[in-house]
């Protein structure tokens, strides 16, 4: 009791110090007494420790390369920069490739922009499905017999035989029958476009060409284009199958040089012979009736405009052969919207009319490339400039089946042969051309350079470096 009483203080103090030794010691007999084991203070567990310092040393080297205490370069910015002019490229590419494979449906393929109801352009459609076939468009606004642009009509004369004449869309001549006529007139275009393909390749049998509904077109899930599907059925041999799937490829380039009307028309014209002066003592009145009047101011400017198309690549253009009928490589001229929406606007169709060398062409301008609505006293020019985009058509080959067919011999009554099938491939081919939906660039900074120091100056810093 005298003990207690007066060592109290002593007892208290050990115990205290015994007590928390256990409680933060539990390697030794205080396990129980933290169960959830781990130290609160300190713990003798040298392979943790270890494993925890060198990572902790790991991440002090990474974090000394993203943000180093001396310098002004911080790779994460370069990174950063990197990853934007990336950014900028693909754009850049998606920009050309939008350009180059697009489908513009050539004139007069395009709805006018003055029929707004929808009876009226489903009228026009039907109208140039009739044009399609047989290559006469007669309407209001323009007035266009070309038998050679008609597929059935030109097929006839070069004596290839197409088995459907209205391409599984009969009901075209139907106005009322047409539900979208922006997507029915172009299937007529393509409709068009591969039937000339096919007879500029020279198939013997033209089956079917059907246009089926479009679809989205994706890339790694997200939509950029909608395709519109065509399935081709051809009868031919397999050089001619060749050249008809290569022909698919189309060719794309740019307008290098422009020549107009009247640069063309003083260029070819020959030059002129003076009048001679007259006598100053003739004075009959007759002769001076029987001189060759000057016309040379009344003759009308009927020349073309001249053009000069680069083709890109090596591309496989059929050249024109007048032998077989004005059928050519035609193109198409569009130009970029000035904007950053990525549209191509229609300008105008061309003719190849000579191939100058492996990727110059010379093309002039189709006359009906003038548009002329309505009751307007002039047509509307579309002017062709330098740099603009000049395209044949481009298919997307989505399928290919093949199958060859033996020759195949009747004979009459008598035992003469009377039909002979010579033995041919039978080509199923189903592609597809696209259209680029609109596409926004992400906004540029617009002001002066110090402006844009002051914009880039409030953007949100960096965080600062944490002490370790």
């Amino acid at each position: 009791m005298n003990f207690w009483q007066q060592n109290k203080l002593y007892v208290i103090v050990v115990g205290a110090v015994l007590l928390a030794y256990l409680f933060l010691w539990p390697t030794l007999i205080g396990e129980w007494l933290a169960p959830w084991r781990k130290p609160v203070v300190v713990r003798l567990d040298r392979k943790e420790f270890s494993d925890l310092h060198l990572k902790l040393r790991s991440l002090e080297d990474k974090f000394n390369s993203l943000y180093p205490t001396k310098g002004k370069v911080v790779p994460a910015a370069q990174a950063t920069r990197e990853a934007t002019e990336g950014n900028e490229v693909l754009l850049a590419n998606y920009e050309e490739m939008h350009r180059w494979m697009s489908f513009i449906p050539r004139y007069p393929f395009r709805i006018p922009d003055r029929r707004t109801a929808k009876n009226e352009r489903q009228r026009y459609v039907s109208l140039a499905y009739t044009y399609a076939r047989t290559g006469e468009l007669i309407c209001d606004e323009f007035e266009i017999r070309d038998p050679a642009d008609g597929v059935v009509w030109l097929a006839s004369t070069r004596n290839i035989n197409v088995a459907d004449p209205y391409f599984g869309m009969r009901d075209m001549e139907l106005p009322d029958a047409i539900e979208v006529p922006e997507t029915r007139i172009i299937q007529v275009a393509l409709v068009n476009e591969l039937g000339h393909l096919a007879i500029r390749a020279g198939v013997d049998e033209i089956t079917s060409i059907a246009p089926g509904e479009p679809y989205p077109w994706s890339a790694e899930g997200i939509a950029i284009a909608t395709a519109y599907p065509v399935t081709a059925r051809i009868k031919c041999d397999l050089p001619t199958l060749m050249a008809f799937v290569h022909a698919l490829d189309g060719a794309h380039g740019v307008v290098t040089d422009v020549l107009e009307p009247d640069i063309a028309a003083k260029a070819a014209a020959p030059v002129a012979t003076p009048p001679k002066p007259k006598p100053a003592n003739d004075d009959d009145p007759e002769e001076e009736d029987d001189a060759p009047a000057d016309n040379t101011k009344a003759t009308p400017d009927t020349s073309p405009v001249k053009l000069t198309v680069e083709l890109f690549g090596k591309p496989s253009v059929f050249s024109p052969d007048h032998t077989q009928g004005d059928l050519e490589e035609r193109l198409t001229i569009c130009r970029p919207a000035d904007d950053d929406s990525h549209r191509l606007t229609f300008v105008a169709n061309a003719i190849i009319r000579r191939v100058l060398t492996n990727d110059r062409v010379e093309a002039e301008l189709e006359p009906t490339s003038d548009l002329t609505f309505g009751l307007d006293p002039k047509p509307t020019a579309n002017t062709i400039r330098r740099g603009d985009i000049a395209a044949t058509r481009f298919f997307l080959v989505r399928s290919l089946k093949v199958t060859s067919v033996e020759a195949d011999i009747k004979k009459d009554n008598d035992g003469f042969p009377e039909k002979i099938t010579p033995p041919h491939l039978q080509a199923e081919i189903a592609v597809s051309a696209l259209q680029f939906l609109k596409l926004k660039l992400p906004a540029k900074a617009k002001g002066t350079p110090s402006a844009l120091k002051k914009q880039r100056k409030t953007k949100k810093k960096p965080p600062s470096r944490p002490r370790l």
